[in-house]
């Protein structure tokens, strides 16, 4: 019995490792190809295997499954995305907006991110930490509607901002 109890207390605290932008280093080439076609909309890409960009993300149909994306942080926002901020000063702590562009200012190029934890707000906060605008970051977690576009929220796994000197872009 207690064999069994320690077996199950080992598989729970393995489920909950951070993913990381590394374990999609191998793939990110794959959805790059595909994506011209957004108006396909099928299910067969986002199985959580892939790393997207924010048009990528925002096109296919992915609500619900575990993927990653990437983006540079270009505004904050707060209940909803007619409160983004696009320039500082930033005032909100709760979300970060994300695009392929760092200067997008578009509502309808970027995604939502919750900044649920105080770690994630402590990391990505652009009211704490302003000289993040215009940073690369990489999230992973489902696709959901947040803020009123697509974005993720409570069930972000993993997280980091990315180094450019090292993603090649």
């Amino acid at each position: 019995m207690k064999l069994l109890l320690l077996c199950c207390l080992l598989g729970a605290f393995s489920a909950c490792v951070k993913t990381g932008l590394e374990d999609f280093e191998d793939k990110k080439e794959n959805p790059e190809e595909k994506t011209d076609d957004a108006d396909d909309n099928t299910n067969d890409e986002g199985d959580g295997d892939y790393l997207y960009s924010v048009a990528q993300f925002m096109a296919l149909d992915i609500t619900g499954m575990k993927v990653g994306v990437v983006g540079y942080i270009v505004g904050d926002c707060t209940k909803n995305i007619k409160n983004a901020e696009w320039e500082k000063p930033f005032s909100y702590d709760t979300a970060i907006l994300l695009a392929d562009e760092p200067g997008e200012t578009d509502y309808h190029k970027v995604i939502s991110i919750q900044l649920k934890t105080g770690e994630m707000r402590e990391l990505f906060s652009l009211h704490r930490n302003p000289e993040l605008f215009g940073k690369k970051a990489f999230f992973y977690g489902s696709r959901k509607k947040y803020l009123g576009i697509p974005g993720m929220k409570d069930d972000i796994e993993g997280y980091e901002l990315v180094d450019e000197s090292e993603d090649g872009s």
